[in-house]
């Protein structure tokens, strides 16, 4: 009986602490006033077993962990809920302004096109749509949205525009379908054409965009107009284009550098009112076939003939190509022995054939609407002047009165007010008449040669030739044994350093008279021939081992061939 009730006061026990356990747990503390005393807890001699202390240790530490979870998921929420607030505030100023956040321009990467979800297939009839538009910059990259009538690019610092995205918004900011563009880019042409942010144009390739067309749909273009204007090197701000017409330039190698695009209701005029093209054509081009002597008929685009081979240019055909406007070549010869011919055209036949006679002139010009678009510009390669300087629209090409053959004929077309390339910098104009001429048929008479000059004359002729292919040694030597010291260099040499003029009026006694080339032997084709003038139309040279005298104008004929002749001092002392 005692181990019995000893087992029930035990048990009792044992509930008794179970129940406050769970009573203490559930009870929530209660804040007293500092004032008001805590009974004081009785004092008992009972212990806890050790297997309730683990368990009441797990339980406290579930508690507090799951009291934990309860304040993280309130705070969460609380987040939630303002981030909910501050994009509803947010989100009106965003459709407001027509854009989405912009991330900073990149060189390395673009961030692409990101139109909102749910593009709207159908635009509000009712409302000109927004038009957004970036470019791809030389060195800059991609630069932030532009839009309605905003300038892209850059301006003053010679950059390139390489690509383009282009979009439409509505009045709610959302995108739309409706818009579609091409470019023109170097090397390549014109490109498919692509819609809405698509990317038109080149990345990574380091290619100018040089021209741009934009159109709006069918359903879009019932309505509105979209106009474009561009930038474009060396021509400035072009007119205004519209409606999938080209805009910039193309073949003439230039660099679109901002751009412009809007969108108006339809049949409003352009944004400014201007005089200038929107569009820079130079795609034309003259088609040309030339007779060349010993070879036949060879053809070219814009060029024909031969250079350095000594050989005549018999005949010329052209034609106008390409380009976007209609119209005709004329053109004419001043052919040997029967002076200027009459006018042909449209590929018919400027010159002789079969007749083995040199063309020594042309004259060429545009007929038609390619007339009030564009300029011709022409020159000719012509014996022992080598390139004249560019003629144009019917001026005359070439030389007369000195029997001398036209090799080659190089032709542009280019719009109105474009030159090429090198106008004005060539030794003589673009039609050498020796009518027009002061009339000096050769250099100085030796009558007319100061002492140092005739002792120059008097060491050409006693100073023994050098080997063959040592021409300018043989003219260092009497310059040497004249007493003007010596000097050193192949007959190129010679020609670059002192021979500083072809003007016979400039030709005195006792000059060297020299060729940087000639094609009449392998030595001479690199390294020239030259000779000393002695006056009276006479030149002495050696030659082959030995000391000849030729008249200045055979001497010229002959190597003249390739580049023209030139005279001057050796040292560039005058001793004249």
């Amino acid at each position: 009986m005692k181990k019995a009730a000893r087992l029930v006061s035990t048990f009792l026990l044992l509930l008794t602490l179970c129940s406050s356990i769970a009573f203490a747990q559930e009870t929530p503390s209660i804040a007293l006033p500092s004032d008001v005393a805590l009974p004081s807890e009785p004092e008992t001699t009972s212990e806890v077993p050790a297997e309730l202390e683990g368990v009441e240790a797990e339980q406290g530490e579930h508690t507090e962990q799951v009291e934990l979870q309860e304040i993280e998921a309130a705070e969460a929420a609380a987040e939630t809920e303002a981030d909910e607030e501050a994009l509803q505030e947010e989100e009106p100023q965003s459709l407001q302004e027509g854009r989405t956040t912009e991330k900073p321009a990149s060189e390395d990467a673009d961030e692409g096109n990101t139109p909102d979800q749910g593009v709207s297939l159908e635009p509000q009839a009712d409302q000109v749509p927004t038009v957004r538009y970036r470019s791809h910059v030389q060195t800059i990259g991609w630069q932030d949205w532009s839009s309605d009538g905003e300038a892209t690019g850059t301006f003053g610092r010679s950059l390139r525009l390489e690509s383009f995205r282009i979009e439409l918004r509505d009045a709610q900011g959302k995108q739309i379908k409706g818009i579609s563009y091409r470019t023109h880019v170097q090397t390549i042409g014109w490109q498919d054409w692509v819609s809405d942010g698509a990317l038109a144009g080149t990345e990574r390739r380091s290619l100018r965009a040089e021209a741009i067309r934009i159109k709006l749909s069918d359903e879009l273009a019932k309505s509105y107009d979209v106009w474009y204007q561009a930038h474009v090197q060396t021509f400035g701000w072009l007119g205004w284009a519209k409606n999938g017409e080209p805009c910039g330039s193309a073949g003439v190698s230039r660099r679109v550098e901002a751009l412009c695009v809007t969108i108006l209701p339809k049949g409003s005029p352009a944004p400014e009112q201007t005089d200038v093209e929107p569009f820079v054509d130079g795609t034309a081009y003259i088609a040309l076939d030339g007779h060349v002597q010993r070879i036949g008929w060879k053809s070219g685009k814009g060029t024909v003939g031969t250079v350095g081979q000594s050989l005549r240019m018999e005949a010329i055909k052209a034609k106008l190509a390409g380009g976007n406007h209609a119209g005709d070549v004329c053109y004419s010869a001043h052919v040997q022995g029967i002076g200027w011919q009459d006018e042909a055209s449209n590929g018919g036949l400027a010159g002789t054939s079969g007749q083995s006679k040199r063309v020594e002139a042309m004259t060429m010009r545009l007929s038609g609407e390619a007339a009030d678009y564009y300029d011709v510009w022409y020159r000719m390669h012509v014996q022992r002047f080598g390139w004249l300087d560019w003629a144009k629209n019917g001026e005359k090409a070439g030389t007369a009165g000195y029997s001398l053959r036209c090799e080659s004929i190089e032709t542009k077309v280019l719009p109105k007010g474009m030159e090429p390339e090198g106008v004005g910098t060539a030794q003589y104009g673009c039609f050498v008449d020796k009518a027009d001429e002061p009339v000096v048929t050769e250099g100085q008479s030796l009558a007319d040669a100061n002492a140092a000059q005739q002792r120059l004359v008097q060491s050409s002729y006693s100073t023994p030739s050098a080997p063959a292919g040592y021409c300018a040694q043989w003219v260092e030597d009497v310059y040497a044994n004249a007493g003007f010291g010596r000097f050193y260099g192949d007959a190129r040499d010679l020609y670059h350093e002192y021979c500083f003029s072809a003007d016979l009026a400039d030709l005195k006694v006792g000059m060297i008279v020299s060729v940087s080339t000639h094609p009449h032997t392998t030595a001479g084709s690199i390294w020239g021939h030259v000779g000393i003038y002695v006056g009276d139309g006479t030149v002495r040279d050696s030659v082959y081992g030995y000391v000849r005298t030729s008249t200045l104008e055979e001497w010229m004929n002959y190597y003249g061939a390739s580049v023209p002749v030139k005279w001057g001092w050796i040292g560039n002392v005058s001793v004249a």
